[in-house]
């Protein structure tokens, strides 16, 4: 006709998109998907004729004009991040970008600066790990194993560094656990998955071997793996109440037992001494070779040397009596030293080094036997 006007299409980040077929204007109130949208339209005239057309409308992610966060540096103070969620997963690339799973299934990605860059939602979590390239893993329950009844395969997600186009990257002989990476971008998961406590390698093409294999309990939780290869398991008591557990497990590359780390105990898991552990679902490693191991239930890290000594530790925050307290930890380049929380819901992040002092004269108390708690974790409120 010749009495058209143009269409204003509006976006939620105001990018107009003009057509000059129709005679009206309106506003999409959500944004539109990746790929193709087919837009569909009907118009009437005075006369009660009706014609129908339609029109499609392509979403690219312009990767060129990207401009990513700068490197966080090393920080001075200890910093809170609400994540909306129990956050129980947790890594962090060299720069200091944040990638956390939260226990609603639902991982998100926070830039330098603590700003949400996006979120997935791939409603089954067990475990996640970020590659050189800023590629996200992902654990996931995969098929129904027919050999064992009611137990699964596990697969391995892979989405790019935009948290687009997933694809199975891996598949393993059971569910994943927890994961890790190295810096040669293989990745490690543990299995808790009945018959057999294991530990899987997944090279950077996919390729899956089995480097332990354990037949009896605790289960095998938290991994980490040093410069050199050395592998580091931490163990979970879960099924074992108030048993004789836990300690972080190291094995060479290929498997072989090299020592323990920490000590296994008995008794109330908050009241456990520094040292001693109940569930371990995450183990990190400095450059020096240093070990972070988080303690749940007395939420609190503590640090041993690459020897097995224990040097150091902090607290997160209050205890949590349902161990629920600090679930993750990591570290980026700078040495900033990175927590998930589950009860408080957030992510915390601590200069390098951070630690309170382990008196040499006396034995370390728990969290819930240091007078005036509140000083201590005023930081973190």
């Amino acid at each position: 006709a010749d009495n058209y006007q143009s269409l204003q299409l509006t976006w939620k980040e105001d990018i107009q998109i003009t057509s000059t077929q129709w005679k009206t204007t309106f506003q999409v109130e959500n944004s539109f998907d990746m790929g193709p949208n087919t837009i569909r339209c009907t118009a009437t005239d005075e006369s009660g004729n009706t014609a129908n057309a339609s029109f499609v409308i392509t979403v690219e992610e312009d990767t060129d004009n990207v401009q990513p966060s700068s490197p966080r540096g090393a920080i001075t103070e200890p910093t809170s991040l609400s994540v909306g969620g129990g956050a129980v997963y947790l890594d962090v690339d060299d720069d200091g970008n944040i990638f956390v799973g939260l226990d609603n299934g639902v991982i998100k990605k926070y830039d330098t600066n603590n700003d949400l860059e996006f979120s997935l939602t791939p409603g089954d979590v067990s475990g996640i790990a970020v590659d050189d390239s800023g590629n996200i893993f992902v654990g996931q329950v995969g098929p129904q194993r027919t050999t064992y009844c009611c137990l699964y395969y596990g697969e391995i997600i892979k989405y790019d560094s935009f948290g687009n186009s997933p694809v199975i990257f891996a598949t393993l002989p059971q569910v994943p656990y927890r994961m890790t990476i190295d810096s040669d971008n293989n990745l490690y998961a543990t299995s808790d998955s009945s018959p057999y406590e294991q530990v899987y390698k997944i090279t950077p093409s996919g390729s899956v071997s089995t480097i332990l294999s354990l037949t009896s309990d605790p289960d095998l939780a938290g991994i980490g793996v040093d410069d050199s290869g050395n592998i580091f398991v931490g163990q979970d008591d879960s099924y074992s109440s108030n048993g004789p557990c836990c300690v972080v497990k190291k094995y060479s590359s290929s498997g072989n037992f090299i020592k323990n780390i920490g000590n296994a105990g008995t008794g109330n898991y908050a009241e456990r001494t520094l040292g001693t552990f109940a569930e371990i679902d995450s183990v990190a490693l400095d450059s020096s070779g240093n070990i972070y191991v988080p303690d749940r239930y007395n939420n609190r890290i503590t640090t041993f040397d690459s020897s097995g000594n224990l040097i150091s530790y902090f607290l997160v925050g209050p205890a949590s009596s349902s161990g629920n307290g600090v679930y993750g930890v990591a570290l980026d380049s700078f040495g900033n030293i990175y927590t998930a929380e589950r009860e408080n819901a957030r992510v915390q992040i601590f200069p390098p080094n951070y630690s309170e002092p382990v008196s040499a004269d006396s034995v370390p108390p728990t969290i819930t036997q240091i007078p005036n708690i509140e000083r201590y974790t005023a930081y973190s409120s």
